[in-house]
C-alpha cells in the first residue's frame, strides 16, 4: 500500500515512488534572463477518444485519502478481525449500516490495509534515535523552540453550546473521529461548523469552533497518521519538554488580520516568545511549516507595527534567533487556485469514473468550493507575483526546452468543447482575475481586504507597504523584519511532481452545478504526456511548487530592497527519494507532510536548536537558482531593471550607488553575498531601525518621489515600454504651457526635460548632488513621479498651476493641430487633472470631495437646496466618473455614493449631457479628484494621441499609429 491520508485537500498529491534523476544536481548560476520559452502553447490539442486502461491500486486509494481521513477508517474499526480492532469510544453509537449503505464497494477493504500499514510503518524506524544521535555528538538544549503548523494540521474543536453544537461540545469536528461521524451521518450540520460567515469572516451564530491548544493539537492529525509527532520525539531525546518547547496552534479558517481579532494569537504568540526568552535567557528559535511560514512571515511585520504588537524594529533582533522555514509556501501554491474555483485539484482530476461517483455523493466538487471560500485563511496561499514569477502566454522561469506546453499557460480551453468558458486561455494573472469575476461579492470583499498579490520593485514602495497589513503576508512587497543578526534556514523537499498547470472546460451538466468551469479530466495526452487527466505537472514537493518554496531563499531574499538588515538566508533542498513498501515514504521522504518525519530535516532542527545552526550549509539539488533568475523580479541596480518598465526608478538608485562608490562611502558586501553584508545602525531622526548604507541613501534620494496627500497634479497614462521617452516629453509640454499660461520659466537643468532619448541618468545624477547640498529637495513646478505600474506616472504640480486648466490647454490645442509635425506628443495618452488627493479611505475620499467640490457644487447641508454662489450661477447637472488603478478595497458603487451624498439635491445627475463631470482617480492608496467641463466627452475624454488623430483624420492625414 502506498496510498496516505497526504492525499487530502492542500496536502499531497499521489505519490512517486521514484526520484526525479533527470533533475540536474549542479545548478546554473546567474543565467541569464530569457524572455521567451522553449515551450510552446498548442494551439489546438487532438481528442482521444480511447479508453483508458485500468486503474491501479494507487490511484483508487488516493480516492480514499482525498475523503480527508473523513469515514473510511471507521469501517476498518468494524470489519477489522478482533486483535486489530481499535477502541473508539467517540462513535459508540455510530450505525454501521448507516454508514455501509453509502460506502463504495471496495473501501473498507482499502481502509483495512491501510490502517494495517500505517501501524507497520510507525515502527519503521525509530523516531527517537535522531535525537539520541545528536544528544551523543555533545548536541544539548540551547534556544527555547516554538513551532508554528501548517495549513488544515490543527485540530478544531467545538465550544458551542446552542442546541446545534452540544452534541459536538469540545469535540474536535476536525482531525478526530468525531469529524467522521459528523461528515458521514450530520453532513450539513458538519458544513454548517467548519464555514465561517461570509459577511465578517468570524464565527456564525450559534456555532464557535476554536483552534485546539498544546502538542496534542498537531502531533497527529488522527490516530496513526503523524505530522509533528516525530519532531517532537526527537526534540524530547535531546531534551526538550514543555517548559522549553511550545506549539502555536490557530484557526487555519480565519483570515490573518482576524486570527488577532477573534484569538488575539499573534499578541499570544509575542507572549510566548516573550516569556520563553524572559526564563531562558535566550533568543528563541521559531519553526514553521507550509501555511504556517506564511503566518509566521505575517507576524513578524505585526509585532513590530505600531499597528499591531507595537514592539518596535528591534523586537526581532532582541527575542529571535532564527527561522526555520519548513516547506513554506511563501508564494503560495497553484493547486489553491482550482481547489477555489471549482473544488478540485489532481488528486480529485484522476479518478476512475466509480471513484468520482462515490466522492461526489459524499461531497460535490459544489461543496467542496464553497467549503474553501468560506476559509479565508486558505485564500491566503493563493499564488503571488502574477505573470512576473508565473509567467505568461509564451513563457515561465521554470520552463523545460523540451516541453510543449509554457508553464505560464495556466489555465487552457480545448477548442470545440467548451461553452461558457473564457474566450481565451488564461495566464496566473488572468485565472485569479476571472476567479474574482465569477465568485460572490462576498468573497471578493473578504479577499480583497484581507490580501495583497502583487510586487514592489522599489525601497520606498516596500517601506509605504509596512503600514498596509494586507500586504503583511507577501514577501514580494514586504521586506524581512531589521533583524540583522537573524538566521532564516529554508528546508524544503523537491523532486516530486507537483501540479503547475490545468486544462478546463464547461461542465458536462451545466443545470445541475452551481461551477462555471472544471478541469477537463477527459484530456490526457497518450501515456508518458504532458497533460495527465486535464493536470500539467511541474517541479516541486508534491503540493507546493518549487518556485513557492524556492524562489525568496535563493533570489528574493538575497535583494537589499527585501532584506535590508542583512539577515542570514540559508536554503537546503532535499531530494524526495521514497520507501517503495513504507506509505509515508520513509526516512528520505520528500513529500510535502512527510517531510516532517525525514531524518535529515530533524537532524538540522535540532542542531539549530542547540545552538550550532552555524555550521549548516547552504544545499542546492534543484534547478531553483536558474529559475529565480528568470523571475522578471529585479534588484533596483540591475541592468534587467530597464526592460521591466521601471526605467526611473532604476536610474535613480543606480545613480545613489555610483555616487556612493565615488565618495568611498558604500562597502562591498563581504564574500557570500548579502547573507552578511557590513550593517551599521542609524542614529538619530529613525527610532532606532536598522538600515544598510544602500538603503539609507536609497531612501533619502527619493525623498520628494512618491505620491503624497494634499499633492496636485495629473495622471499620465502612456505607451507600454514608453515610460522614460513620455516623461521626457510631458516634462516639456508641461514647461511650454507653464511659460504660456502662468509665466513660469522651466529651470536651465530640469532632471526629467530634454529629448526622450536624452542622458536621464546623468540629470538625476545632478538633482541628486543637489538634494546633498541642500536639507530641501529642489522646488520644481512641474515634478513627475514613477509609480511602478506599467503605462502610468504621476506628474506633480505646484502653484500657481491649475491642473484642469493646464490639461484642458493641452487639450483643446491638440483637438486643432491637423498638422502631424506639430504635434507635442507621440507617447502621451489619456491625461486626468487632479485638483487634490487624500487617502483611499471612506473618509478620506469624503474629505477630498468637500475640498474639490466646494468650489463647483452647492454642498448638502450647506444651504436648503438654495442655488450655489460658485464659479457659475444656476444649480448645474453632474456625473461622477470614477477609475481604479491597483486598488481593490474600495468599491465603485460606493465612491459614487458617498461622493454624490455630499452634493445638495439642486444638483442633479445627468448621466449623458452632464454641465460637469466630477473624475474620481483611485491608485493604491490614495484618492485623487477633480472637477471638468461638459466638454471632456467631445475632448476624447483628455485622450491626447486621440485628438491628434482625429484631428488629423478631419483633414485626411489618418495613418495606422504613432510614428517612433
Amino acid at each position: 500500500m502506498t496510498s496516505t491520508l497526504r492525499r487530502r485537500v492542500f496536502d499531497g498529491g499521489a505519490d512517486d515512488t521514484r526520484s526525479d534523476s533527470s533533475t540536474p544536481t549542479t545548478p546554473t548560476l546567474a543565467p541569464t534572463v530569457r524572455d521567451d520559452s522553449p515551450a510552446k502553447p498548442q494551439e489546438k490539442v487532438k481528442i482521444i477518444h480511447h479508453r483508458h486502461p485500468p486503474t491501479t491500486r494507487k490511484r483508487r486509494n488516493t480516492f480514499i485519502f482525498l475523503l480527508g481521513s473523513l469515514f473510511g477508517l471507521i469501517a476498518t474499526g468494524f470489519l477489522a478481525k478482533s486483535n486489530d480492532l481499535i477502541e473508539l469510544p467517540e462513535i459508540g453509537e455510530l450505525s454501521m449500516d448507516s454508514i455501509l449503505d453509502v460506502l463504495p464497494a471496495g473501501l473498507a477493504k482499502d481502509m483495512r490495509d491501510f490502517v494495517i500499514g500505517e501501524r507497520e510503518a510507525a515502527t519503521a524506524y525509530n523516531s527517537f534515535a535522531v535525537g539520541a544521535k545528536a544528544r551523543s555528538e555533545g548536541l544539548s538544549v540551547h534556544h527555547p523552540i516554538i513551532m508554528i503548523p501548517g495549513v488544515i494540521s490543527t485540530g478544531l474543536e467545538s465550544w458551542g453550546t446552542a442546541n446545534i453544537s452540544r452534541p459536538y461540545f469540545r469535540r474536535r469536528l476536525w482531525g478526530s473521529w468525531s469529524m467522521m461521524r459528523a461528515l458521514v451521518l450530520d453532513k450539513e450540520s458538519w458544513k454548517k461548523h467548519l464555514m465561517l460567515d461570509k459577511v465578517t469572516g468570524l464565527d456564525p451564530p450559534d456555532v464557535k469552533l476554536r483552534a485546539a491548544q498544546g502538542f496534542d493539537a498537531t502531533d497527529f492529525f488522527i490516530t496513526g497518521y503523524w505530522i509533528w509527532n516525530k519532531i517532537i520525539e526527537n526534540l524530547a531525546s535531546l531534551g526538550y519538554d514543555p517548559s522549553n518547547s511550545f506549539t502555536a496552534a490557530y484557526d487555519w479558517r480565519l483570515s490573518y488580520q482576524n486570527l488577532e481579532v477573534r484569538d488575539q494569537y499573534f499578541s499570544r504568540l509575542k507572549a510566548h516568545v516573550e516569556m520563553a526568552h524572559q526564563f531562558s535567557n535566550k533568543k528563541v528559535v521559531l519553526a514553521s511549516h507550509s501555511m504556517g511560514s506564511q503566518v509566521l512571515f505575517y507576524f513578524l511585520h505585526w509585532v513590530a507595527s505600531e499597528k499591531g504588537g507595537k514592539g518596535g524594529d528591534d523586537w526581532v533582533e532582541k527575542y529571535v534567533e532564527a527561522w526555520i522555514n519548513i516547506s513554506g509556501c511563501m508564494l503560495g501554491a497553484v493547486k489553491d487556485v482550482t481547489a477555489i474555483l471549482s473544488g478540485e485539484m489532481r488528486d480529485t482530476a484522476q479518478l476512475n469514473a466509480f471513484a468520482v461517483s462515490g466522492l461526489e455523493r459524499f461531497l460535490s466538487k459544489d461543496e467542496r468550493a464553497e467549503l474553501f471560500r468560506a476559509m479565508p485563511g486558505i485564500s491566503s496561499m493563493l499564488p503571488i507575483g502574477g505573470d512576473l514569477v508565473w509567467g505568461n502566454m509564451t513563457w515561465a522561469p521554470d520552463d523545460q526546452p523540451d516541453q510543449s506546453h509554457t508553464f505560464g499557460s495556466f489555465l487552457n480551453f480545448r477548442t470545440g468543447l467548451n461553452r461558457t468558458t473564457p474566450d481565451s486561455n488564461l495566464t496566473m494573472d488572468g485565472a485569479l482575475d476571472y476567479l474574482l469575476q465569477t465568485t460572490d461579492d462576498w468573497y471578493r470583499d473578504q479577499l480583497e481586504r484581507s490580501y495583497s498579490r502583487g510586487v514592489a520593485h522599489t525601497t520606498a514602495e516596500v517601506e509605504a507597504n509596512e503600514l498596509d497589513p494586507r500586504k503583511w503576508v507577501n514577501p514580494l512587497e514586504t521586506r524581512l523584519p531589521l533583524a540583522p543578526s537573524l538566521k532564516i534556514y529554508c528546508f524544503y523537499g523537491v523532486g516530486k511532481p507537483t501540479e503547475r498547470a490545468y486544462y478546463y472546460r464547461s461542465p458536462e451538466f451545466p443545470g445541475l452545478t452551481n461551477l462555471n468551469i472544471t478541469i477537463d479530466t477527459g484530456h490526457t495526452t497518450g501515456p508518458g504526456g504532458a497533460v495527465d487527466h486535464g493536470v500539467i505537472m511541474g517541479e516541486g514537493d508534491g503540493t507546493v511548487n518549487l518556485l513557492s518554496s524556492g524562489y525568496m531563499c535563493a533570489r528574493g531574499w538575497r535583494m537589499r530592497r527585501y532584506n535590508p538588515a542583512g539577515a542570514r538566508v540559508v536554503a537546503v533542498e532535499m531530494r524526495h527519494e521514497p520507501d517503495r513498501f513504507n506509505p509515508r515514504g520513509g526516512p528520505n521522504t520528500a513529500d510535502h507532510v512527510d517531510i516532517l518525519g525525514r531524518q535529515t530535516l530533524n537532524e538540522l532542527i535540532l542542531r539549530v536548536a542547540a545552538g550550532r545552526g552555524d555550521l549548516i550549509q547552504e544545499h542546492i539539488v534543484s534547478n531553483i537558482r536558474e529559475y529565480a533568475g528568470r523571475v522578471k523580479i529585479y534588484e533596483e541596480d540591475e541592468e534587467g531593471t530597464r526592460g521591466s518598465g521601471h526605467a526611473l526608478s532604476y536610474l535613480l538608485s543606480r545613480s545613489t550607488t555610483e555616487s556612493m562608490d565615488s565618495s568611498g562611502k558604500r562597502k562591498e558586501p563581504p564574500a557570500g553575498g548579502p547573507s552578511a553584508p557590513n550593517v551599521k545602525k542609524a542614529k538619530g531622526g529613525n527610532a532606532g531601525k536598522w538600515r544598510t548604507p544602500h538603503h539609507k541613501a536609497k531612501l533619502d534620494a527619493l525623498k520628494g518621489r512618491v505620491i503624497e496627500t494634499g499633492d496636485v497634479g495629473v495622471w499620465v497614462t502612456c505607451m507600454r515600454g514608453k515610460e522614460r521617452q513620455a516623461i521626457s516629453e510631458f516634462v516639456d509640454i508641461c514647461n511650454e504651457y507653464g511659460e504660456k499660461l502662468y509665466g513660469i520659466k522651466p529651470p536651465a537643468d530640469d532632471p526629467a526635460s530634454g529629448s526622450e532619448d536624452g542622458d536621464i541618468e546623468s540629470s538625476i545624477r545632478k538633482e541628486i548632488d543637489g538634494m546633498k547640498s541642500s536639507d530641501k529637495p529642489r522646488d520644481l513646478t512641474f515634478e513627475p513621479v514613477r509609480v511602478n505600474v506599467d503605462c502610468v506616472f504621476f506628474m506633480r504640480t505646484k502653484q500657481p498651476v491649475d491642473p484642469t486648466e493646464l490639461v484642458g490647454a493641452i487639450c483643446k490645442d491638440a483637438k486643432i493641430c491637423t498638422d502631424r509635425k506639430q504635434r507635442r506628443s507621440r507617447f502621451v495618452n489619456r491625461l486626468t487633472p487632479v485638483s487634490s488627493i487624500g487617502k483611499a479611505t471612506a473618509s478620506g475620499v469624503e474629505e477630498v470631495a468637500k475640498t474639490v467640490l466646494a468650489k463647483h457644487f452647492q454642498l448638502a447641508g450647506d444651504g436648503k437646496d438654495e442655488a450655489p454662489k460658485q464659479e457659475e450661477s444656476g444649480a448645474h447637472s453632474y456625473a461622477i466618473r470614477p477609475h481604479f488603478r491597483a486598488h481593490n478595497t474600495l468599491k465603485r458603487d460606493d465612491v459614487i455614493n458617498k461622493v454624490a451624498s455630499l452634493i445638495a439635491p439642486c444638483h442633479k445627475v445627468n448621466l449623458t449631457t452632464p454641465d460637469k463631470v466630477i473624475l474620481i482617480d483611485i491608485f493604491q492608496t490614495f484618492c485623487g479628484m477633480s472637477v471638468v467641463g461638459s466638454d471632456w466627452d467631445a475632448m476624447k475624454r483628455f485622450n491626447v494621441y486621440e485628438l491628434y488623430e482625429s484631428a488629423s483624420k478631419s483633414t485626411g492625414d489618418a495613418s495606422a499609429g504613432p510614428k517612433e
